[in-house]
């Protein structure tokens, strides 16, 4: 997945995110994903739930299992996701 520059930071991509959550819960399965190593987005992966499986000299790969994601009310709002990326 990737938003656009002019989109980024107004919590498109937690919205994504909590929406693919949702849908595997539903079949009790894990979220998967990688992401290169430099991407500020993987602050945002770690917030939600997701930690690292396995490295390499230029990406992570991550996991966030359905147990970690059942909890919808955890879940940082996109306004509130968005705040803390903008904290850091």
């Amino acid at each position: 997945m990737f938003v656009d520059v002019t989109f980024q930071r107004r919590g498109i991509g937690t919205e994504v995110i909590k929406r693919l959550f949702g849908e595997a819960n539903e079949f009790n399965l894990a979220v998967r994903l990688n992401v290169v190593r430099i991407n500020p987005a993987r602050r945002l992966y770690e917030r939600l739930g997701f930690r690292v499986t396995r490295e390499d000299d230029r990406k992570l790969s991550m996991v966030c299992s359905s147990r970690s994601t059942s909890s919808r009310s955890e879940w940082p709002s996109a306004g509130e996701a968005e705040a803390r990326s903008a904290e850091e």
